[in-house]
């Protein structure tokens, strides 16, 4: 049933594939992945509500499934409920001080309030114990930025670019600031690898003009 409800989202013929999802469900023990993925269905398909009571119902019945907390939280942080999203993060690492997903939500929740260096402070423990993981060098440059530390966020966002050449959200980035900060030439360098993978992205080719126009150049 679980198959045939994806392949049914897939095709977007979201009747048969809540119909599936509802099959899958009733097949499925109380802490299971299925549920999770049929309240991800509700979530991203315009029914957040039913989403949200779903996963609510499974942190009632099974208190010690993370899983469906992080969910939660992650759905809380969505909606700007940020004090249950607090009160989540907290029971969540209570259990499980680690757990990379709370961490990074909760890196993202004190930046949304306003605590940022807060957030720098969660986000650099993070990036120095995954610092191979190029998602969290990007939030801790968006951190930075808001700290206004901006040699700070160019340097995270390039160890961001340096692990994934390939996530562009960290490449406009970092290309931006650079051009803020008169280095063109750096910023041509960092465009002309994604603009080759991906030439399809306008604001690469804006940057990429505004650079090579900075550098005095009209190629």
């Amino acid at each position: 049933h679980l198959g045939l409800a994806n392949l049914a989202w897939l095709r977007r013929d979201l009747a048969q594939a809540d119909q599936s999802f509802q099959a899958a469900v009733q097949a499925s023990p109380p802490r299971s992945t299925t549920r999770l993925r049929y309240a991800e269905f509700k979530t991203r398909n315009g029914d957040r509500e039913a989403g949200k009571r779903m996963l609510e119902e499974l942190t009632k019945s099974t208190p010690d499934y993370l899983p469906a907390c992080i969910d939660l939280a992650e759905l809380g942080y969505a909606a700007k409920r940020y004090e249950e999203c607090q009160g989540l993060i907290v029971k969540i690492l209570g259990s499980d001080p680690v757990n990379f997903d709370t961490q990074m939500l909760q890196g993202r929740l004190a930046m949304a309030k306003g605590e940022i260096a807060h957030a720098v402070s969660i986000l650099e423990k993070l990036a120095s114990a995954y610092d191979k993981v190029a998602q969290v060098h990007h939030q801790l440059a968006l951190a930075k930025l808001l700290n206004k530390d901006f040699s700070g966020a160019i340097a995270s966002l390039s160890q961001a670019v340096k692990l994934n050449p390939s996530q562009s959200e960290s490449v406009l980035l970092l290309s931006e600031l650079n051009i803020r900060q008169g280095n063109h030439s750096a910023a041509i360098v960092t465009l002309n690898p994604l603009i080759k993978q991906f030439p399809k992205i306008p604001r690469a080719h804006i940057l990429l003009a505004t650079a090579y126009l900075g550098r005095g150049s009209r190629e």
